[in-house]
């Protein structure tokens, strides 16, 4: 199935937004206010849009280090802005409905992004009664991640409602050379070894399967070429990895840290990059109902926009 077309506009829209966030705090230290009432309105906004640009967006498709740009530059608009307060009207001149309107609308927009922070905010917390593994990357960004639809949109489904989508990042912290290009061999994630994130066996491993361009999607072969390993009474599921790459073998036992597999791009996925994600059970076959555990690396619970550095090297 091809879906180039659907995720792209989505992906220019998301990065759309995070232009907009540099071009609302420009507005933020530039606007010629006309009341106090509309400096307020403005500021609420602005702030409460960086906020939600912040903490929901996936900033790695424009670049990661600009959502730390934006937060050093928000401060001197806000002094701007607030030096123009003086000597303002508390309302508009005229008080056109117009005007009026358009305050309501920003306060009304700026609430609903506060609302949708808090969210995030509460999803980013560390669940109980998950599995502590290796970080099974040298290094990676997260996409999807965290204990809410807003930060993760896989947590709608009961089995991978902690399952991970990770990236990589170029040192310009885009995750691709481009805002969304077809072949897989131009995102960062592509070909990058992945290590054996702790002592497990090797219950399955499906290989051979094609890489597909990004975009086109085997709705067939959902997780693609795939390892399925369990550590005590837990399966953990690895997804979408590269056309002939696994190096393990059902019933192998593995050690943490050893090289098994290379990230690719097949499956049902619209962009190369590793799934992860752990459920609560001993069969394989059950691995689409057994309810969904929280994975943390070395500790950690990890969440979009979260750059992780893994301690495993090649042998």
């Amino acid at each position: 199935m091809d879906v180039y077309r659907g995720v792209y506009i989505s992906m220019l829209l998301v990065s759309s937004l995070e232009v907009l966030t540099f071009v609302f705090i420009a507005r933020l230290a530039l606007k010629r206010y006309s009341s106090v009432v509309d400096l307020t309105s403005t500021v609420l906004f602005t702030s409460s849009f960086l906020m939600y640009a912040y903490v929901v967006l996936p900033w790695a498709l424009t670049s990661h280090y600009l959502r730390y740009v934006a937060v050093v530059v928000y401060p001197p608009a806000l002094i701007l802005a607030v030096k123009k307060s003086h000597r303002l009207p508390w309302l508009p001149e005229g008080r056109r409905l117009f005007k009026l309107l358009g305050y309501v609308l920003e306060v009304v927009l700026a609430f609903l992004m506060l609302f949708a922070v808090i969210l995030a905010v509460i999803g980013s917390g560390k669940p109980s009664g998950g599995v502590d593994l290796t970080f099974p990357l040298r290094h990676g960004y997260v996409h999807q991640g965290g204990n809410t639809p807003i930060l993760n949109y896989h947590n709608v489904n009961p089995s991978q409602r902690f399952a991970l989508d990770i990236s990589s990042l170029y040192p310009w912290g885009g995750r691709a050379k481009g805002l969304y290009p077809k072949e897989p061999q131009s995102y960062a994630v592509y070909g990058d070894t992945l290590f054996s994130p702790c002592d497990c066996e090797v219950v399955r491993a499906v290989d051979g399967l094609p890489d597909n361009p990004a975009g086109r999607m085997d709705t067939v072969n959902v997780a693609g070429n795939h390892l399925i390993l369990r550590v005590d009474s837990l399966l953990i599921v690895i997804a979408h990895l590269k056309r002939n790459s696994i190096t393990v073998v059902e019933g192998e036992r593995l050690r943490r840290c050893q090289p098994i597999a290379l990230v690719g791009n097949s499956g049902q996925t619209s962009e190369p990059h590793l799934h992860i994600h752990a459920v609560k059970t001993s069969s394989s076959d059950s691995i689409l109902k057994a309810p969904g555990v929280p994975i943390y690396f070395n500790g950690r619970f990890a969440i979009r926009n979260e750059v992780l550095k893994g301690t495993c090297k090649k042998r």
